[in-house]
């Protein structure tokens, strides 16, 4: 199985209440991800390959006002 690549963020802010959705492309995504905004899940609402490029829409979680690694 290929080691998941994050290469793009959409939008890169957003508000700490959470709530937004957020698009993440990039390679070797499996169906089933899980995302995390530092330590917090978000809700994962789609997953699909489109010409060999994952995308992943999620549903922001609420957090700190802060710099989050997304992962």
């Amino acid at each position: 199985m290929a080691v998941p690549t994050l290469t793009s963020i959409s939008p890169v802010t957003g508000p700490t209440a959470g709530g937004d959705v957020v698009r993440l492309t990039g390679t070797g995504f499996a169906p089933e991800v899980a995302v995390l905004f530092g330590d917090a899940p978000a809700e994962v609402l789609s997953v699909r390959e489109e010409a060999g490029v994952w995308l992943a829409d999620v549903r922001t979680p609420a957090h700190a006002d802060a710099v989050v690694d997304v992962t």
